[in-house]
């Protein structure tokens, strides 16, 4: 059967891509303000959506004719190389061919544009080979038909084993095993290949008559020597096992180079590792929200974006300090992404700001690159540029601890691209325009060091997680991770009602998102649905249940908690990378 499995491209969908002179099905076609290319893909043809954006949908010829370009020339990637053993004396299954793709968030498809990774490349050799397949696991991601697989995000080789129990019962005939990153920031990363094998051995005694690819590890930005170690030696242990006849096939990687990948890293979905085109398009994206007429007839509000903010103003006091604090915001985030991708065509990663990697550091929390002026969301706001409104009185919005004064200096971000924008609520309850406000406070550094999400990640009970994430204490430096977030970057972040109004909202929530998420897999089976906490903040208090109905305002209708719980199911399905 070996022979009829490209082994070297069992892997190929982690190179980089040739770049196309057309765009491809669902890219943007045109659209106010856009100056990319306009010609769909053979077979697309270019649709309005709306004023500020247009996307290459399936049917109908090219919308134009191909202009003549003159392309700058893609290096061409070194073909991973591969160890096989001698072609086993198999007999071919007389149903379809069973394809287990086992793995990490690389399996699953992150970072990879339509979700595939590298399941489709090799579907379609094994097709070509002559095989029907059908490829199997509890997961579902990308466009391809045959989507099922058993990647997941941020596991372990250890957690990898145990998520392969129940498709190993099928007894697959071709495994994609691709694991051992998420081991590489561990305590224990010299036993990662021993584990490995035990994996191996493991898939061997469910599927005696099965073949595994085995891929080593791609290049990463951190914990290199490891990733070194360690792909030397799996290499060497797979070939012993070649050598003494197992069906293995050994995937080197090790020739690909971040600029291979498709973000230079790793299939990474952190704001700071993100490609400048993925950040270019992420923030074309925002504005474009910013530009979108809003149909609501809440007071103040203008665009979709707006209406996401007016949402969190309004909501503010029923979700914070309550037991579905993290649940509401992640179905948050879920809205606010799908509107991106729905209507303003954003067809990057899920974002999230890794502030931990900026705190850790001895520079200015100022010099992250997700400051960048030009790449990244823009830098501080001008001191003596922007006077805040007088408070309202209203002793539900009091007062404004983010802007300019109580000690903290700023005013209007004149960098990057918002330095235009116009946020038309807030602070607080007030409604008005005004620019994006931002006052740096180097003084909230510490709160966000990764000692603080070791601390908050070693919490054992569901509650002491979310109060400890939430509000800090327990050993946890200066304002804990969602306040210091809040509070690093000040101005309207730091407002507790209108701090949305700042697209940095997302990124951070996403961050205290994916630290919870790496709470629950740490345990899945004991983690995934837990919750505890009040439903109000004043009393008479009442227990949160997972039946829970979450509001959403106009943004969208209310949500059991239950629904949210898991972020590899609807209505949230995405993961994260690490």
């Amino acid at each position: 059967m070996l022979s009829k499995i490209s082994a070297s491209l069992a892997l190929v969908g982690l190179l980089a891509q040739a770049a196309l002179a057309v765009v491809p099905l669902y890219g943007q076609c045109g659209g106010q303000g856009y100056t990319g290319d306009t010609v769909c893909v053979s077979g697309g043809s270019c649709v309005k959506l709306n004023e500020w954006y247009s996307q290459c949908q399936p049917g109908g010829a090219p919308t134009n004719t191909v202009p003549t370009t003159t392309a700058v020339p893609t290096p061409t990637p070194t073909t991973p190389t591969t160890t096989a053993a001698p072609t086993p004396t198999q007999t071919v299954p007389s149903g379809p061919l069973l394809v287990l793709p086992l793995g990490d968030s690389i399996t699953w498809g992150m970072g990879s544009n339509d979700g595939n990774a590298y399941r489709k490349e090799l579907k379609d050799q094994l097709t070509a080979n002559g095989y029907t397949t059908d490829f199997i696991g509890s997961v579902k991601n990308g466009n391809m038909q045959d989507n099922d697989n058993e990647g997941h995000s941020g596991a372990t080789i250890a957690q990898i084993s145990g998520y392969a129990d129940t498709p190993l019962r099928q007894r697959p005939h071709v495994i994609t095993l691709k694991a051992g990153t998420n081991d590489m920031i561990g305590s224990d990363t010299a036993n990662a290949p021993n584990r490995l094998m035990q994996l191996i051995d493991k898939i061997f005694t469910a599927s005696p008559d099965a073949t595994v690819l085995v891929a080593n590890l791609i290049p990463l930005s951190f914990s290199q020597a490891n990733v070194n170690t360690y792909n030397q030696r799996i290499q060497t242990l797979v070939e012993q096992r070649i050598s003494q006849g197992q069906k293995l096939v050994f995937v080197s990687m090790s020739s690909v180079t971040t600029s291979d990948l498709a973000d230079g890293v790793h299939p990474n979905a952190a704001g700071r590792d993100m490609t400048v085109a993925d950040r270019v398009d992420y923030t074309r994206a925002v504005k474009c929200l910013q530009q979108i007429p809003s149909s609501s007839v809440r007071q103040g509000v203008k665009t979709r974006f707006d209406e996401f903010q007016a949402c969190h103003i309004d909501l503010t006091n029923q979700v914070h300090q309550v037991g579905h604090f993290l649940a509401w915001h992640r179905h948050f985030l879920t809205l606010y992404a799908k509107a991106m991708r729905d209507e303003c065509g954003y067809q990057g990663p899920a974002t999230y700001w890794d502030w931990s990697r900026d705190a850790d550091g001895s520079g200015s929390m100022a010099n992250s690159p997700i400051f960048d002026p030009v790449t990244g969301f823009g830098g501080n706001g001008v001191p003596g540029t922007y006077t805040p409104p007088p408070a309202t009185g209203n002793p539900g919005f009091p007062g404004f601890p983010g802007f300019p004064g109580g000690g903290i200096s700023g005013g209007c971000v004149s960098t990057g691209p918002f330095n235009t924008t116009k946020v038309n609520l807030g602070p607080g309850s007030a409604i008005g325009e005004h620019c994006l406000v931002r006052g740096f406070n180097e003084g909230m550094k510490s709160s966000l060091v990764s000692s603080n999400v070791r601390t908050v990640l070693s919490q054992t009970t569901f509650e002491s997680f979310r109060t400890a994430l939430e509000n800090g204490g327990r050993g946890i430096a200066g304002m804990g991770l969602h306040g210091g977030g809040h509070a690093v970057v000040g101005g309207e972040l730091l407002d507790p009602f209108s701090s949305p109004g700042d697209p940095l909202f997302y990124l951070h929530h996403g961050n205290l998102d994916r630290i919870w998420w790496r709470w629950q897999m740490a345990d899945p089976t004991n983690r995934l649905y837990a919750l505890s906490g009040p439903t109000t903040q004043t009393p008479p208090f009442t227990n949160i249940t997972l039946d829970f109905k979450m509001p959403f305002t106009t943004i969208a209708q209310p949500l059991a908690v239950r629904e949210v719980m898991d972020i590899e199911s609807e209505p949230s399905c995405f993961q994260y990378a690490d």
